[in-house]
């Protein structure tokens, strides 16, 4: 006996599922695909044979399962088709009785811990309760994101707004208008999604180079942005940090920055962190400077001088323990670093996304942001995934 909400919903299920039998005394929990508070059917523990999903079964069949997140949990051996999700990359798991094993390799990052816990876990309550939760805490998500697995630190170039104009026989003037607009609605679903660091890549030091007239519109779009935002940031519990060659920019632009720096160090929301005149290689030789002025003074010997001392004086450093980003987006289809956080993406996932920064959204977004949870971050180590 399948408990199904609605006509759609059954058709797929009956597409992906196994013969019936293998359902007898088993109970499936399908989380992670709409994805919202109010939707999910409670499992009834009498009935071993229900089929507990969201109800959102318009939005299960255009999503086709593709992105979906499928568990089973205790007290009896679950039977679960596989082969309909590896090609997707989502994960299908098993227990039988206390063992857990992959029913697919395509295990997303980080996920070996979360099994793990899962797998110490006693009773078919204690599972079926924290599998509701993972309902629940992703709640809001776009579909198939799951909140554990999502990056931490994201960094982006914001790339191609004088190309989207251009094409659209537009003035440069208009991408950096539209770019911003981008910008705004980023910065939303990143407070919503519970993204905590966001860094950007707002005018690099070669922008310096451009021709002047731009190089003044941008400036004047800066400080305009940044008067208009304040409230927001405030409202929002955004922290707003500017790195880069700020002594560069005009006087009213580096005291507007300072206030709003001021203004929200205490938020403790998402940390926005804006790159203004920014380059990579010129953080680090200052990070030198810093280091070989210690020795110098006969403070530090050369020796001594490790990695984590050159990280501790770049620019991102006052951020903790995130901040090396975990994911670093470029739009406008190139694919390079362009001297943007050279030491801090070390270790990054990066995706590049063929669309100008004008036309980055919440597709765009939350498909960078699947594609990192879907891989395995190694750091150079031997990760046993089966």
């Amino acid at each position: 006996m399948l408990l199904l909400c609605g006509c759609t919903a059954a058709l797929i299920a009956s597409t992906l599922l196994r013969s019936p039998m293998e359902l007898a005394g088993s109970s499936l929990v399908l989380s992670g695909s709409t994805q919202t508070n109010s939707t999910v059917s409670y499992c009834n523990a009498a009935n071993p044979f229900s089929f507990c999903l969201v109800q959102d079964c318009l939005a299960l069949a255009r999503n086709a399962f593709a992105c979906a997140d499928l568990r089973c949990y205790p007290p009896w051996d679950c039977s679960v088709l596989s082969s309909a999700f590896a090609a997707s990359g989502t994960y299908v798991t098993s227990r039988s009785c206390s063992s857990w094993r992959h029913e697919t390799a395509a295990v997303p990052a980080n996920e070996e811990g979360v099994l793990e816990k899962r797998s110490s876990l006693e009773s078919a309550d204690s599972y079926r309760r924290e599998i509701l939760n993972d309902v629940d805490v992703n709640a809001g998500l776009p579909y198939g994101l799951n909140k554990k697995l999502l990056p931490r630190h994201v960094a982006i170039i914001m790339d191609g707004n004088s190309r989207w104009a251009q094409r659209k026989g537009w003035p440069v003037s208009a991408g950096h208008e539209a770019g911003v607009r981008v910008l705004r609605e980023v910065m939303r679903m990143s407070c919503e999604w519970g993204i905590q660091v966001l860094t950007v890549f707002a005018f690099s030091a070669e922008n310096w180079f451009r021709p002047q007239v731009e190089v003044r519109f941008l400036m004047n779009l800066f400080e305009k942005v940044l008067k208009e935002e304040l409230p927001n940031f405030v409202k929002e519990n955004i922290q707003v940090h500017v790195i880069g060659d700020v002594a560069q920019v005009p006087k009213s632009l580096q005291g507007l920055i300072t206030f709003v720096e001021k203004r929200t160090e205490g938020n403790t929301g998402l940390k926005l962190i804006v790159a203004v005149g920014y380059g990579g290689r010129r953080d680090i030789v200052k990070a030198c400077q810093q280091v070989a002025a210690q020795v110098e003074k006969g403070l530090l010997k050369p020796e001594d001088i490790t990695e984590s001392i050159l990280d501790d004086r770049l620019e991102t450093s006052w951020i903790g323990e995130v901040k090396n980003p975990d994911l670093l987006i470029r739009t406008s289809g190139e694919q390079r670093l362009s001297n943007f956080l050279l030491w801090q993406l070390a270790y990054t996932e990066l995706v590049f996304v063929d669309s100008f920064w004008p036309e980055f959204g919440e597709t765009q977004y939350a498909n960078a942001l699947l594609s990192y949870q879907q891989r395995l971050r190694r750091f150079g180590r031997r990760v046993n995934t089966v």
